[in-house]
Order: structure tokens, then C-alpha cells, then sequence
């Protein structure tokens, strides 16, 4: 801004220098106009940017005085806290009786301690956060206040510079008008000399001819007459005083024609004063134009200022935004807050009840937290536990203890512990098994709107052995992303591109398990895939855009995966849609990655562009390449290929194929 208004100041000075030399402006009207519309729009950005600050300085007081109020309820719950869990403390230590309630009630503690200990920390976060923005504020305040400084001394300079201008521009004007009245003079006196002229040019041809015509010989007579003798001496006394006339009369004329060439030359010499005249005021329009590109100039800083005002309009809502965001993570702290005042409150309650309710609750609250960790480290490993301590293991290990502990009273609690643990896990995961069972199989079974939901698909046939017992890794939920949008809904998405931010050049394990976020890019895996279309009864449907905007689709009545040991083969049958049905070069081809190339190619299909995909000879089809190196969709309409930018594989349940199975098999 401050380079913006010294521009406009220098231009102004070059103008008024300009002005100074030679005529500025010709029209006094346009000036005037001009002058007061740019001293009228200053003065209003002056106010504006004055009106800014004191927003500004408002709003940074009203922010400091909030930021003080919640910074005091805060420390003020925060102390009420610490005095809370001091008085839980001292509560619960006379009652305990036992060390496995000491030990229980110190880890609970410590939790609500690590709790605090972080509620502090993301205050004390937030708090730094504040005083950075009010520290940003101020910055951007003082800053304000020197471009307003600055601009008012740029403005008092370009008025004077402008009034001198003004001054500069009457002057020439009047100038212009006399100069343009002395050239009409000096052509009326030129027309009347060139008049003049033409006279004393008649009147010298009349004189010439007259004095040819007197001093022309008279013939030679070889005879005279009497007569003409006497006439000729009677004539002699007048034409002795004839020439003397004619001579005074000749120098009356050449008198009269020096004072034609003086005039004459006069006029010529005003006529090249009126050239030089002309070359003046050409060169005035020439000057009043070179002065209009300068108003131009000027008006163009002038829109260049008002985008300064809107960038800092647009930071002042930057600024409310970032207040928003602290007014709504206050609250949310002092939820966490509140939260954890009746979690301690709740502890403290358990502390005064009686011994053997409150070691249950507190051997409660151990399990379930460390059922939650298990359950994060994965089921498996529950399950080993439980079929280690059914086939007596545990036994093994309590006789053990007992032998080497015979007198130790804690190894008949920790016994007890165990036990009571085992019991809880195996109750825990019932409810968990029972819940993961309600879920729906697939998107289809859900009626809301398209987002993301866990499902639960029926597990494939060869996840089941011999005695139909089902392994604890495939029992996992699975969160999916639904499209209710598209054709009837119900489709559950399996691939997604967008960006290119999402890595697709995995492995064949990574494949299998699937990658990214159902939100963004992302593959719902080899397995979850198979497990959807294991009845051979769903159909798919592949979206996608293409770099120039157009919209491609593609849908098969029937798709199935098949299983791991085939390669998760593919099979599509019933294409249907605007593209090309691309998947007929790659139907019943098992799938590649960039470690299991099991291609027809002579090429390693999946490793050249790095994506796993359903590959026979490379690029008729490929989704999951690397973005920046394209995704493609061969056209055979066209003979040529779909540049693809976004692309969304989905699948759902064929109408009525499970009631024509069920028919099927009863016959």
C-alpha cells in the first residue's frame, strides 16, 4: 500500500514538472472533474481504513477481555480439580485394605492425573494460540496506523501537488485562448494584405503598360505633311511635360509596391509565427494526452488500493474466523472438563463404597480397559489366551505359582484376578460377536444417506474349516463408504481416485487388506471384495471423469471375485453405459501387484505402473496406476482412451438373485 501511494505521489510530481514546461490540459471541465473525484475517493478510503483501525482495536479489546475471563474459569476449575482428586486421594486411602485396591485406585489416579495433566497442556495451547493472534492483531494494527500515517502525508502532498496543477492548468488555458484569438488577427491582417497586393499588382501592370505604350517609337514617314509638322510642334510643349509626369507618376507606384513586398514580407513572417502556433498547440494535445494516461495511471493505483481494502477485509474475516474456532474449542474443553469432574466424581464414590463392590468396579474398570488395548492389538490374540487357559494352561501355571507360593496370599488373588478376567473378556467379546452380528452385510441394508457405516459381511467359504469354527481375524468390521445416490442406491464403494494423494503401488498383502480412507482415495480390499460378491450375486458399476470434464459410466449386471488361492479372479458379465465395456480385455484374469505378477504379458504389468489391478496385457483398463502417470479406460467406439482424473468402483445385490437361488435349490 505504501509502495502504491509513493507511485501515485511521483506520478503526480512528473506530472506537475510536465505541466510546468509545457500547456497540461485543455479542457478546464474534465480536470476539475477529474481532481475532485480523486480527492473525494482518498477521503474516503482515509475514513475507511480509519473506521478499520478503530474496529479493529475494539475487537482486539473485546478478544483480551474474553481470552482473561475463560483463562480465570479455567484455572479456577482446574485448582477445584486438583483439590478433588487430593481429597479422593486421602479418601480412598484409609478405606483400601488390600494392595490390589491400592494398586487399583493409584493406577486410576494416575490415569485422571495424565487426563488433567493434558487438558492443561491443550489449554495452555490454546491460550499461546490466542496471544500469538493478539500479538498478530496488534502487528497488523500498527502496520495499519503507519499506512494511514503514511497515506494522509501522501495525501496532503498529492493535494498541493494538485492545486498546482489546477493553477497550471487556468494558466495554459488562457494562454490557449489568446493564442488562439492573436492567430485569428494575424489571418485577417494576411487576407487583408494579400488584397492590398493583389491591388498594387493591378495598379503597377496599368502603369507598365501605360509608360510601354508613351515610350514606344513613333514610324519613320518618308512624307510629312504640313499639317501634321504644325500639329507636332504645337503638341511638342505638352509632351516635353508628359515624361516628367510619368516618372513622378512611376515612383508613386514603385514607393507603393516597396510598401506591398514589406507587407508582404510581414505577413509571410506571420505566417511562420502562425506555424510555429500551430506547432505549439499540437504540441498542447500532445502534453493533454501524455496528462489523460497519467489520470489513468492514477485511477488504476486507485483500484489497485481498493484491492488492498478488500485483502484486509478479507483478513479481518480470516480473523473472525479463528475467533469462532477458539469460541468453539473453549466449550469443547470445558465439556472434557466437566467430563472428567464426574469420571472423578464417579471414582470418588466407588472409593466410599464397601471393599468387595469397589474392588469390583475397579477390577471392572482395569478390564475393560485392557479389553480395549487388546481389542486395538487384535482378537486373535484374545482368542489364544482363551483357548491357552481352556486346555489348562492357566491351571498349570496357577499349581506352578502355588508351588513356589504356597504362603503367598497374593497369588491366590492374582488367581482369583485371572479367572475373573477371563470370565469378563469372554462376556465382552459375546456382547461384541452379538453387535457385530446386527450390523449390516452390506450398503444395501442401510436406509440412511450416503456416507460412511460399518458393515459386516458374510464371511466367504473357505474362511469356514472343516468344523464350520470361524477364525477371530475375519470377524473385524468393515468401514465402507455408501453411495444412496446413484441409479437405487445401495452401493457399497471398493475403489476410489481423486488426487493421486493416496499411494496405490502396495503389496499383495496390503491389497488383500485394503488401504487409504473410505472418506478420500482408498481400496476396500482383495478379501472384503470377495467376501461381498462370494454368492455370485451382485453387479457392478464404475464411475468416471475424464480431464475434460465428461462424465463415463459403466455397469455389470454380474461381478465376482474369486478366492485368494485363484488369485482373486476376475468375472463380469451384462455390460451396460456410456463407456466402452474396457473389462472384456481383462475378464477372468487374476489379480497383480507389484510382488505377485500373475499378468499374461511379456511385462511386469503392475510394477511398470505401479498399481495392482486385474492386468492381461497392461493398459486396456487400469484405475489403480499412478496418478500423475494416468489412469486409463480404453474406448473402443473411439479407439482411443479415456484420460480418467476421478474415478468410484461400487457394487450391490442383483434384484431377486437370492429368491431365484432359494427357488433353485428346492426344486
Amino acid at each position: 500500500m505504501l509502495r502504491i501511494s509513493v507511485l501515485l505521489c511521483a506520478a503526480l510530481t512528473i506530472g506537475a514538472s510536465l505541466g510546468n514546461s509545457v500547456p497540461f490540459y485543455n479542457d478546464d471541465d474534465e480536470f476539475s472533474g477529474a481532481s475532485s473525484n480523486l480527492q473525494t475517493n482518498l477521503q474516503e478510503q482515509i475514513k475507511a481504513l480509519v473506521e478499520h483501525r478503530k474496529q479493529l482495536d475494539k475487537e482486539l479489546d473485546t478478544i483480551k477481555i474474553a481470552n482473561q475471563i475463560e483463562l480465570t474459569a479455567l484455572r479456577e476449575e482446574i485448582e477445584s480439580l486438583r483439590k478433588e482428586i487430593t481429597s479422593a486421594k486421602e479418601s480412598s486411602g484409609p478405606q483400601s485394605t488390600s494392595n490390589n485396591q491400592q494398586r487399583n485406585d493409584h493406577l486410576t489416579v494416575q490415569w485422571l492425573q495424565s487426563a488433567v495433566q493434558q487438558i492443561r497442556s491443550e489449554i495452555q495451547t490454546e491460550l499461546s494460540a490466542s496471544h500469538n493472534t493478539s500479538e498478530i492483531h496488534s502487528q497488523s494494527v500498527s502496520s495499519l496506523s503507519s499506512e494511514v500515517s503514511l497515506l494522509r502525508g501522501d495525501v496532503d502532498s498529492c493535494r498541493a501537488d494538485l492545486e498546482a496543477l489546477r493553477r497550471d492548468a487556468e494558466l495554459n488555458t488562457v494562454q490557449n485562448q489568446q493564442n488562439v484569438e492573436e492567430i485569428g488577427n494575424i489571418r485577417e491582417k494576411a487576407q487583408s494584405c494579400s488584397a492590398s497586393c493583389a491591388n498594387l499588382r493591378v495598379q503597377l501592370e496599368t502603369a507598365q503598360s501605360e509608360w510601354s505604350s508613351v515610350l514606344k517609337p513613333a514610324p519613320v514617314q518618308s512624307k510629312i505633311s504640313t499639317n501634321n509638322e504644325n500639329r507636332a510642334d504645337s503638341s511638342s510643349s505638352v509632351t516635353e511635360h508628359m515624361p516628367k509626369d510619368y516618372e513622378r507618376r512611376l515612383r508613386r507606384v514603385e514607393k507603393h509596391l516597396k510598401t506591398a513586398m514589406w507587407s508582404h514580407a510581414k505577413s509571410a513572417s506571420r505566417e511562420a509565427e502562425q506555424k510555429e502556433l500551430l506547432e505549439r498547440v499540437s504540441q498542447l494535445e500532445s502534453s493533454s494526452r501524455t496528462n489523460a494516461r497519467k489520470f489513468f495511471n492514477i485511477s488504476r493505483d486507485l483500484a489497485a488500493i481498493d484491492k488492498v481494502q478488500k485483502s484486509n477485509a478479507q483478513l479481518k474475516e480470516q480473523v473472525t474466523l479463528l475467533e469462532n474456532r477458539l469460541d468453539t474449542s473453549i466449550p469443547e474443553l470445558q465439556k472434557e472438563v466437566t467430563k472428567m469432574e464426574f469420571e472423578l466424581a464417579q471414582t470418588s464414590s466407588n472409593a466410599q463404597v464397601a471393599k468387595d463392590s469397589q474392588e469390583v468396579q475397579s477390577k471392572s474398570l482395569k478390564n475393560l480397559m485392557d479389553l480395549v488395548s487388546g481389542l486395538q492389538d487384535g482378537l486373535d490374540e484374545n482368542r489364544a489366551l482363551i483357548s491357552v487357559l481352556k486346555h489348562g494352561a492357566l491351571s498349570s501355571s496357577a499349581s506352578s505359582l502355588l508351588d513356589e507360593q504356597q504362603n503367598d496370599e497374593e497369588s491366590a488373588a492374582a488367581d482369583k484376578s485371572v479367572k475373573r478376567v477371563v470370565r469378563d473378556i469372554s462376556r465382552i467379546e459375546k456382547d461384541f460377536l452379538h453387535i457385530l452380528h446386527t450390523l449390516p452385510q452390506d450398503c444395501e441394508a442401510i436406509s440412511g444417506q450416503s456416507g460412511q457405516y460399518l458393515i459386516a459381511p458374510k464371511l466367504a467359504p473357505e474362511e469356514l474349516d472343516s468344523s464350520n469354527v470361524i477364525d477371530a481375524q475375519f470377524e473385524a468390521p468393515i468401514l465402507a463408504s455408501c453411495d444412496q445416490k446413484s441409479g437405487a442406491g445401495g452401493w457399497t464403494v471398493i475403489q476410489r481416485r481423486t488426487e493421486g494423494t493416496e499411494e496405490f503401488n502396495r503389496d499383495w498383502a496390503e491389497y488383500r487388506a485394503g488401504f487409504g480412507s473410505p472418506g478420500g482415495e482408498f481400496w476396500l480390499g482383495n478379501q472384503a471384495i470377495r467376501r461381498l460378491t462370494a454368492d455370485n450375486c451382485s453387479s457392478l458399476r464404475v464411475d468416471i471423469h475424464d480431464i475434460y470434464g465428461q462424465n463415463w459410466f459403466a455397469e455389470y449386471t454380474e461381478f465376482s471375485v474369486g478366492t485368494e488361492q485363484d488369485g482373486y479372479r476376475l468375472w463380469v458379465n451384462g455390460y451396460q453405459g456410456n463407456a466402452s465395456d474396457a473389462f472384456e480385455y481383462q475378464n477372468h484374469m487374476q489379480f497383480s501387484t507389484i510382488d505377485s505378477d500373475r499378468d499374461i504379458s511379456n511385462t511386469h504389468c503392475a510394477a511398470n505402473y505401479e498399481g495392482g489391478w486385474w492386468f492381461s496385457h497392461c493398459q486396456h483398463v487400469n484405475l489403480n496406476g499412478r496418478y500423475s502417470l494416468g489412469l486409463t479406460w480404453f474406448d473402443s467406439t473411439r479407439n482411443e482412451w479415456i484420460a480418467v482424473a476421478w474415478s468410484e468402483m461400487k457394487v450391490r445385490r442383483r434384484a431377486g438373485c437370492a429368491a431365484n437361488k432359494q427357488q433353485h435349490q428346492q426344486q
